[in-house]
């Protein structure tokens, strides 16, 4: 199921991509948005190092599937 659903997103973003993104803007732009997003992906790995501790101590004590209702079934569950 999750290839198919990779497959049908980056099948629509090519679509999307080549038909109206690129011919109209041209590569440059695309190029220069693809950076800045990995730009800002690698940026956001500082912070992460820094309050990484704090971050999984959060969502370890605010587990939001058993406050939504979504609890899973298998091991992983039992393990408190």
């Amino acid at each position: 199921m999750n290839m198919l659903f990779k497959n049908f997103m980056f099948y629509g973003l090519s679509n999307f991509a080549n038909n109206y993104w690129v011919a109209a803007k041209g590569p440059t732009k695309i190029m220069y948005v693809f950076g800045g997003t990995s730009a800002f992906i690698c940026l956001m790995a500082v912070p992460t190092y820094i309050f990484g501790k704090r971050m999984r101590s959060w969502w370890a004590r605010n587990d939001l599937f058993v406050k939504w209702g979504l609890t899973t079934t298998g091991a992983a569950s039992e393990m408190g």
